[in-house]
């Protein structure tokens, strides 16, 4: 039986995934892509209950990317810089609730 709390995981890193990949300014952008992708890692590691501190990984990757492209030239952004700050936090507060896990 799946953890309920990998199950809830799942949807949100989801719904986050969608999110983000709807705020994209050019979604066949290559960062855009690695962002994606890392999101869908994540997601996948919360289907199969893997380690929490591994999904936790790939979201702070995200992060870090997330920050990068808040100083891209504005012709070049992956998305805006109200988008890139908003998905930040949301993905910081996932991260401070997966470090209260006590399965963490």
């Amino acid at each position: 039986m799946a953890d309920a709390y990998y199950q809830n995981l799942e949807r949100t890193l989801r719904e986050t995934r969608m999110h983000v990949h709807d705020s994209f300014s050019n979604p066949g952008d290559p960062r855009a892509r690695v962002i994606y992708n890392e999101l869908e890692k994540a997601e996948n590691m919360a289907q199969g209950q893997q380690h929490l501190r591994s999904i936790e990984d790939h979201l702070k990757s995200v992060q870090t990317l997330l920050r990068q492209a808040e100083h891209d030239p504005s012709d070049n952004r992956v998305m805006n810089i109200g988008h890139a700050d908003a998905h930040y936090h949301n993905l910081e507060h996932l991260r401070m609730d997966i470090r209260r896990q006590p399965h963490y």
